[in-house]
């Protein structure tokens, strides 16, 4: 550190190689420095300045050195109240020279790392006597260092008050950036704060690198004459901003809509050093519309979108993070539109799992589905009541994300129990009563500290599923999380898989295999109930007081497998099979395809909820839906069978003060479609695709609820019996642009047509 103000002042450096060198190993002190009134003059390099910073220059004169190198990684060195003289009237008079030795009077980098100051600051600098091809300021892009950091961009500009030129009549020497091939693609601005750095007759703006990406939502920009890489824009009030998806993506790209102008542009996403996952860009003040998009181009909601902007310009009307409009599920941003939302998931082929309550655990050959499963025993029991455990750390940010009070999760696993002291002989146990089963550690704080949202041991339902003690049996049970734990973040929230029954200490071992955490959106199927072998599904149809359809007897009027005796368990004595009844009383449930949706009153019978769905993107040939889960589809949709479709719409014009809007039915009103896939054991799928119902054809009444009705033939090729997917989308029959038509939607119902 300097150690008093004045400790550098009134010193010269002249005839040497270097001024002033600070290269290559810089000089940062962690208190400013002060360097007062030096010459630097008739050297080779003025000054030379890598990794320096926290330097202030006051009273500096530096005349008929070559050049003046900023380098790089610099951060923040100060020029005030300085003089930069490109040709000295000694030089002129006594040496009798024309034309400056000097070729740049400040070289510097653009490109740097971008945490804190970096960039060189002038405050009441004059330039005099830059002529012939002599340079005041220019801009130059340093790649010694690119395996350090992105180096396509650049942080904050240089900041520049009061800056003149006197003797400088060229205009090809003032400030400007250096062009080259290899930067094509970069950012590079720099504000003109009084109008003094560009062209004559132009006011205050910004000189950006003139390409498409800087261009982009600018107007009059205008090429400088002296540099084909660089523009004037003037009025221009440019702000450097960082954006960055969270989410599972994979995010390729950002596309940006200016709402005002609809103007459009696309920009990559950085794939190396400090950028990376992050779009960098430079952007005058409107209201963006972002889409974030794959490497397909399909576009991905995020979970969140970070937003961070950089220093603020002189000029006042520049863009703020308020100015950028995402869509984004906190939750769905995770996962991908279609397939389960997966919390948790370990086959235990790296790792055994951690442990509580004395449990110990080793690596179990072979697994269920893999090499390796985890295999659990304790020698000792001390903690009551409460089981020693195989215990799973699931708390990430999807948890965080997607795990509220209320939500319910699919819990899934495989296990089986051997008898250690029968040479590892299979264990018996009665479903639903001491089996292996689970349970939650779950505690979430409040933020500031002070109590608690929630914190205890929740037991999953115990699974009445049948036990074959010679195989892996596969456990699912369906828990709701407290709705106490109305937190965002969890301090604990840990899965704990019990032998469900006390043992005593080495005896019995538990072999653990493929848990799966899911977030359920009503997909979960129970499991079939354990009967005893005296309670034959068969024979029950015959002991009904009132005759039921034979089974058996269905099953060769289809052309398919008919719905098994697990549908008629759900559906008794003749009742209407419905797969689907939504009224949107509690839920405004999920979307596709970029839609978003609210929960609106009254619904279609004039009191209670429905669902309204807007979207604001350009639809793609796929419409955006509202999405909605069949329920009870393993259990009773197979190929060939008919579904009775139904459900409410009706339509608003958004721009015009939400008017009811008409439709020609049967070619644009309201429809929807299924989203189906079943998968083959051994691999391959019986069916995947979309399947549009009949389109609707009845009457359309604009100024009111309008029922869609019809019935839908499942493919007959889904000939499998379990659903990977069995979704319904509702969508609003044409590409309306987005932002222009709301959708209304209520009392959707889908059930099983019978004759």
């Amino acid at each position: 550190n300097q150690l008093n103000d004045d400790s550098f002042a009134d010193n010269v450096a002249h005839g040497c190689h270097f001024g002033l060198l600070t290269y290559k190993f810089g000089w940062t002190p962690s208190e400013p420095a002060h360097f007062k009134n030096m010459k630097v003059y008739k050297n080779r390099d003025g000054f030379k300045m890598h990794f320096t910073g926290n330097l202030k220059l006051t009273n500096f004169v530096a005349a008929d050195n070559t050049i003046y190198r900023y380098g790089f990684e610099n951060k923040g060195v100060d020029f005030e109240d300085s003089l930069f003289i490109g040709l000295s009237d000694d030089m002129r008079y006594r040496l009798h020279q024309n034309c400056p030795n000097t070729r740049e009077g400040i070289l510097a980098s653009f490109n740097t790392l971008l945490d804190g100051r970096k960039q060189i600051h002038f405050k009441n600098v004059e330039f005099r006597n830059f002529e012939c091809t002599a340079k005041t300021i220019t801009w130059y892009m340093d790649d010694r260092f690119s395996h350090k950091l992105n180096w396509n961009s650049m942080g904050d500009p240089a900041k520049m008050t009061n800056i003149t030129f006197s003797g400088t009549t060229l205009k090809p020497n003032y400030p400007a950036l250096k062009c080259g091939a290899s930067h094509e693609s970069q950012n590079w601005f720099m504000e003109d704060a009084e109008g003094t750095l560009g062209p004559d007759g132009k006011g205050p703006g910004f000189i950006i690198k003139d390409n498409a990406q800087m261009r982009a939502f600018l107007n009059g920009c205008e090429e400088l004459p002296y540099s084909s890489c660089s523009a004037m824009c003037e009025g221009a009030c440019l702000r450097l901003v960082h954006i960055k998806p969270v989410g599972a993506g994979p995010f390729h790209s950002l596309t940006l809509t200016d709402q005002a102008t609809q103007t459009s542009f696309e920009y990559l996403l950085d794939s190396l050093g400090q950028t990376a996952g992050k779009v960098v860009l430079v952007l005058p003040r409107a209201t963006y519309l972002g889409d974030f998009k794959d490497d397909n181009g399909n576009s991905i909601v995020a979970s969140s979108v970070e937003i961070e902007t950089f220093t603020e310009p002189v000029c006042e009307n520049y863009v703020e993070a308020t100015d950028f409009v995402f869509e984004t599920a906190e939750c769905g941003g995770w996962f991908p539109e279609e397939g389960d939302k997966v919390i948790f998931s370990t086959g235990f082929e790296t790792s055994s799992g951690g442990t509580w309550g004395g449990m110990s655990t080793t690596a179990y050959s072979v697994g269920a589905t893999g090499e390796k499963a985890s295999a659990m025993t304790y020698s000792s029991h001390t903690t009551g009541s409460k089981l020693p455990a195989l215990r799973l750390n699931t708390m990430s940010t999807k948890t965080n994300s997607c795990v509220r009070g209320g939500t319910q999760l699919a819990v899934y696993f495989k296990a089986k129990l051997l008898d250690m002291t029968d040479n590892d002989s299979p264990v018996d146990c009665t479903p639903g009563i001491d089996c292996p089963t689970g349970r939650f550690r779950a505690r979430q704080d409040m933020p500031d500290g002070s109590a608690l949202y929630c914190n205890g041991w929740y037991n999953l339902p115990r699974s009445p599923s049948s036990w074959d003690k010679d195989e892996f049996n596969q456990v699912s049970s369906l828990f709701t999380v407290p709705a106490s734990c109305t937190g965002t973040k969890w301090t604990w929230l840990y899965l704990d898989i019990t032998m469900g029954k006390a043992y005593p200490a080495d005896t019995v071992k538990m072999i653990v295999d493929d848990v799966r955490i899911v977030l359920d959106e009503g997909q979960y199927t129970s499991p079939p109930t354990y009967v005893p072998p005296t309670a034959s599904p068969t024979t029950r149809p015959t002991e009904m007081p009132t005759p039921v359809p034979n089974p058996t007897t269905r099953a060769t009027a289809m052309p398919t497998p008919a719905p098994t005796t697990r549908c008629e368990l759900y559906f008794p004595n003749g009742e209407e099979k419905i797969l689907l009844n939504e009224g949107f009383e509690s839920s405004r449930r999920k979307t596709w395809g970029g839609a978003s949706t609210v929960q609106v009153s009254p619904g279609a019978s004039g009191d209670g909820h429905a669902t309204a769905m807007t979207y604001t993107g350009k639809p793609r040939n796929r419409l955006p839906a509202i999405r909605l889960v069949v329920n009870k589809r393993n259990e009773c949709v197979r190929g060939g069978m008919e579904l009775n479709v139904s459900f409410k719409a009706k339509m608003l014009n958004m721009v015009d003060a939400e008017s009811p809007v008409e439709c020609t039915p049967g070619v644009n009103c309201p429809t929807a479609r299924f989203r189906a896939r079943q998968n083959r054991p051994g691999g391959g799928v019986y069916c995947n695709g979309w399947y549009d119902i009949p389109k609707p054809t009845t009457e359309w009444d604009a100024a009111e609820w309008n029922t869609i009705s019809t019935v839908w033939t499942v493919p007959a090729r889904c000939q499998g019996t379990s659903w990977q997917w069995l979704l319904f989308d509702i969508t609003q029959g044409s590409k309306y642009p987005g932002s222009t038509v709301k959708l209304l939607v209520d009392d959707v119902k889908i059930s099983v047509k019978e004759d």
